[in-house]
């Protein structure tokens, strides 16, 4: 097969057909759809079945949590390129006829833009635009595609929420050949239920953040990359970027004077610090290339720092771009 759609489920049955239908109006015939399941009690893997897709392989797992069903499903792709689509989000109808088109190029790894939809309003969609850099490009790994060549060398870090944080930053650090297509391909759903936007979840997840950034450290120092100063920018950004939205994220929906809550922000915040020695200090107060956007996050930042958090909760509240 040309390529390799994994798709993970884990009680997907009211949104799975959606997406897989989605796939089916690309047209593509030289595609094999590698539905992942983890474990679902739902019906969706028997939904799946019944409605007799070709080129559907299903595999099921005892549950194993989002990086591991990840990590399986990647031992079985046999295609060139691999692609990966969320449970609940869509493809758009051009998805491969555009990348066939960059295959001439002979990528390692393709990033696209994506647009959000509202789950109850799916006609209305506002574009994300990204960029080609580390910083930029977005941690998912859905608006990405990867050559099996590439994928084979990198890894999901094991027993993790947040997977996703430094698997596409080691795979764009690894790519010999980097292409970025301006268009929009993929359509990401907006839910409340999902694990960012869930307090029902415990705090400490969000420290799995940290195991992604560590596996990519590891993964620098095991390849002997020489980060060149524009990658150190960019990592930087990243790592204290994606470390502030957590803690705002934390701030936004839990109580802050839970002791585990302000455990989890202290971890966080000491990881920042880590990170930063070993990157430069000059990069401390890095979290974008845009300077009004950096000064706004600085600000954020200073007042996490003196433990200001009921001033960071209001400011979340009342305004949610900050």
């Amino acid at each position: 097969m040309l390529f390799s759609i994994v798709i993970p489920t884990f009680n997907s049955a009211d949104t799975v057909l959606e997406t897989l239908e989605s796939v089916v109006k690309t047209k593509e015939s030289d595609l094999e759809i590698l539905i992942v399941d983890d474990g679902s009690t739902d019906g969706t893997v028997e939904l799946i079945k019944n409605k007799k897709i070709p080129n559907v392989t299903i595999l099921n797992s005892p549950h194993m949590g989002p990086a591991n069903i990840k990590n399986f499903a990647i031992k079985h792709i046999t295609g060139e390129f691999v692609c990966f689509i969320d449970s609940d989000d869509l493809l758009d109808i051009n998805y491969f006829k555009i990348l066939r088109k960059i295959l001439i190029s002979k990528p390692e790894l393709m990033i696209f833009n994506y647009a959000v939809f509202n789950e109850h309003e799916i006609n209305s969609r506002s574009l994300r635009k990204v960029s080609p850099t580390i910083s930029e490009m977005g941690t998912m790994i859905w608006n990405k595609v990867y050559s099996a060549s590439l994928i084979k060398k990198i890894a999901f870090p094991s027993d993790t929420t947040f997977e996703d944080v430094g698997f596409s930053a080691q795979a764009y650090l690894l790519s010999d050949n980097t292409i970025y297509v301006d268009e929009v391909l993929y359509y990401y759903r907006q839910r409340f239920g999902s694990i960012t936007k869930n307090p029902d979840k415990p705090v400490y997840v969000h420290l799995d953040i940290i195991k992604g950034f560590e596996e990519m450290f590891s993964f620098i120092r095991k390849h002997s990359l020489n980060l060149q100063e524009k990658e150190k920018r960019d990592i930087s950004i990243l790592v204290n970027n994606n470390l502030l939205m957590h803690i705002r994220k934390i701030l936004s929906l839990y109580n802050v004077d839970n002791r585990e809550v302000k455990s989890t922000i202290g971890d966080l915040l000491k990881y920042k610090k880590k990170m930063n020695i070993f990157l430069g200090k000059k990069y401390n107060f890095l979290f974008s290339n845009k300077r009004t956007e950096n000064l706004k996050f600085q600000v954020m930042f200073f007042l996490i720092k003196i433990r200001a958090w009921r001033t960071v909760k209001l400011i979340i509240s009342r305004n949610k771009k900050f």
